[in-house]
């Protein structure tokens, strides 16, 4: 955790953030040698830390994953409040959740993502 990580968390509305492995002197989790004890210094003196926000390509693609679910969600709900069979919707959809959720837990977002896609895709062919 560095200090540009820590002040993007505050500067966005985090009140809690664990600085997990304060103890730990070396390894990915180490935090003692990090960074981030002087910028907390800083930041209860009162200074100010930048207020930049990085996210990982993971957490992107997710949100980018949920976006797509939430519109085939509308697609769904405008093709039955137009009169197509709600049961061959609802199939697609469990269809796709069986597929979907494993990937998701795995963290094989491409797959997810095509996963939607192709849900996304058979409900527009419903419209035709």
């Amino acid at each position: 955790m560095n200090r540009d990580y820590l002040g993007g968390l505050l500067s966005h509305g985090a009140q809690v953030v664990n600085c997990y492995g304060w103890n730990i002197d070396s390894g990915p989790y180490a935090v003692r040698n990090s960074g981030v004890i002087p910028a907390v210094k800083k930041w209860l003196a009162g200074q100010k830390l930048p207020t930049t926000w990085v996210q990982s390509s993971a957490i992107s693609r997710v949100k980018a994953i949920h976006a797509k679910f939430s519109k085939m969600e509308q697609t769904a709900q405008r093709l039955v409040a137009s009169g197509h069979d709600p049961h061959v919707i609802q199939s697609t959809l469990n269809s796709l959740q069986k597929e979907f959720e494993p990937l998701l837990k795995a963290g094989q977002f491409e797959q997810a993502e095509a996963a939607v896609d192709r849900a996304i895709e058979k409900l527009h062919t419903l419209r035709r």
